[in-house]
């Protein structure tokens, strides 16, 4: 009779310590994003967090493995981003340009992320891979929907070719979601809005939806 509630005990544990984790993770997005990463120090995080200095180093070994902690979270979420874009299929301009401003919102709830990530890989450059794993999974994951991101059946230089293309138009929406409206004197983000749209989605449908 006392074998379920025994059986809890681990998944309780392990709930608890997602928690903490989730806690301390946000904690210092908010710190990083608001001081920057050199003057933020462990006890900041920690109290900001509502845990222990020791509490803390349960979970990480170092500020720099926090920072690492919050990008992977970063990343994970602009993925889920483009996995809406590959579950629920676009088949309108309009729907692509919705799917943009949705992305453009991401983007600026994680814009202190930006300055983050150079700083983090040139302390840790073999950590470098989850950008290159992050692409590669949208690309995976789009290719399956829209057939201008499909890589399947192409061998070679000519898959080379296809596959840079592709990169290169990730880059574009991106770069310009982030920089646009943000950046005195930049090109207006409703405008550009209107063009990508466009652009993207003669991108996914090369001959039409």
């Amino acid at each position: 009779m006392q074998q379920p509630a025994k059986s809890k005990r681990p998944r309780l544990r392990e709930q608890q310590k997602q928690l903490t984790l989730a806690l301390l993770r946000d904690a210092a997005r908010e710190l990083f994003y608001a001081r920057g990463y050199d003057p933020v120090s462990i006890d900041d995080i920690a109290a900001h967090a509502g845990v222990s200095r020791g509490t803390l180093y349960l979970h990480f070994s170092s500020k720099l493995e926090v920072l690492g902690c919050v990008l992977r979270d970063d990343l994970a979420d602009q993925a889920r981003v483009y996995d809406e874009l590959a579950d629920h299929r676009h088949t309108t301009v309009a729907e692509m340009r919705e799917w943009i401003a949705h992305f453009r919102a991401q983007i600026e709830r994680r814009y202190g992320s930006l300055h983050l990530f150079p700083l983090y890989f040139s302390q840790v450059p073999d950590d470098f891979y989850l950008i290159h794993e992050h692409r590669e999974h949208a690309i995976e994951k789009l290719g399956n929907v829209y057939p201008g991101f499909d890589l399947r059946g192409h061998t070679g230089q000519v898959r080379e070719v296809r596959r840079t293309k592709i990169y290169l138009m990730l880059f574009e929406i991106e770069q310009a979601t982030h920089y646009f409206d943000t950046v005195p004197g930049s090109p207006s983000m409703e405008v550009a809005l209107d063009i990508l749209a466009e652009r993207f989605f003669a991108f996914c449908y090369p001959d039409g939806p």
